[in-house]
């Protein structure tokens, strides 16, 4: 009985500590996280956004984006690196921008900021996604310091289908994407599938709530939310 009470009592602590250890990471974000898509031929901005930063003295990431939808402008170095720091050209390939920047001698003074602002002309007007296959942050000695990213979507006629013009309730109202928590180096804690079209009121809908890069893990535990006037748990 004994046993089983200290087994019980480390895995609420483990349990615990875990909003610290997600709390930990540098978030690399886009903002903002949902737009609209203007017109054909008119531009829309992104900015490259981060959160709980400490000691940075550079980045650099590969942003992606469908080309079909969007056309590179121009990128710009945000305030949040050190006065003095300087950027590396963008390279341009299909469908993503490298770019990045860094300080010398020098760390960010704040936690958030943006690191970069990229400008893009609209090719069509249609749903799209822009996210990272890549991104890193440095710190004064160029180690590499821990971070996760967010991607955004854009909306084009999402509420048009094939259905002659008629407006369809696909049931995420407003709300974004829910993100992937990231654990510690890499677990990551997911609601799958990301994306679901709703089926008809009253019918069911299941959702998996799965883990990707686990290691040695004993247990778990998460707070789910959800829509209540679109769901009945």
């Amino acid at each position: 009985m004994r046993k089983v009470y200290f087994t019980i009592t480390l895995l609420i602590t483990v349990l615990l500590a875990l909003p610290a250890l997600v709390s930990a990471q540098a978030v690399i974000s886009i903002d903002p996280a949902t737009a609209d898509s203007p017109d054909v031929g008119q531009t829309l901005d992104f900015n490259v956004n981060i959160t709980g930063g400490e000691n940075i003295a550079g980045f650099q990431f590969t942003l992606t984006y469908d080309e079909t939808a969007l056309e590179f402008v121009e990128v710009k170095l945000g305030d949040y690196l050190p006065a003095g720091a300087f950027a590396v050209p963008a390279k341009v390939d299909a469908g993503s921008v490298l770019y990045g920047a860094t300080a010398i001698g020098t760390t960010a003074a704040k936690a958030d900021g943006t690191l970069a602002t990229l400008t893009f002309k609209v090719a069509a007007k249609k749903d799209s996604a822009v996210g990272f296959s890549s991104a890193k942050l440095s710190d004064a000695i160029a180690k590499e310091v821990a971070s996760t990213t967010k991607e955004a979507a854009i909306k084009g006629d999402a509420d048009e289908g094939d259905n002659g013009g008629e407006k369809t309730d696909n049931g995420d109202g407003d709300q974004p994407p829910v993100e992937p928590i990231l654990l510690g180096d890499g677990a990551t804690i997911s609601a799958n599938p990301a994306e679901i079209k709703s089926p008809a009121a009253g019918e069911t809908l299941a959702v998996d709530v799965s883990i990707a890069g686990g290691e040695n893990v004993a247990g778990f535990q998460f707070t789910l939310t959800y829509d209540e006037t679109a769901l009945e748990f």
